[in-house]
């Protein structure tokens, strides 16, 4: 039986990849592996509810919000929020997308 730390933990990590998977009764779904700001990998559990509620959006950095479990001497967070963080483009790229019109100002 795994053993499940009491307490909830947050942190952020950049997406690598998710795996799709399926419950014995057939409901999606996912593992995520992502790496955080030292280049640690966090390894994540998505059980049906949080997948609903919660799901990827692609590639970014996602804040996370859950419980720490361990299974076989391996630890995962067992995710109970999550949210795609949205990033500020870079200005010094504006020059370069001759699609953005320019502001009023």
């Amino acid at each position: 039986m795994p053993n499940k730390f009491s307490a909830v933990v947050e942190m952020y990590g950049y997406l690598v990849t998710i795996k799709n998977s399926k419950t014995a009764s057939g409901t999606v779904m996912n593992f995520g592996t992502l790496i955080d700001k030292n280049g640690d990998t966090i390894d994540t559990v998505h059980f049906p509810e949080s997948v609903r509620k919660y799901p990827f959006f692609g590639k970014g950095v996602y804040f996370l919000k859950g419980r720490i479990t361990e299974e076989f001497g391996y630890y995962c967070l067992e995710v109970g929020e999550m949210r795609k963080i949205p990033f500020k483009e870079d200005v010094r790229f504006e020059e370069l997308n001759p699609q953005r019109i320019p502001s009023q100002d």
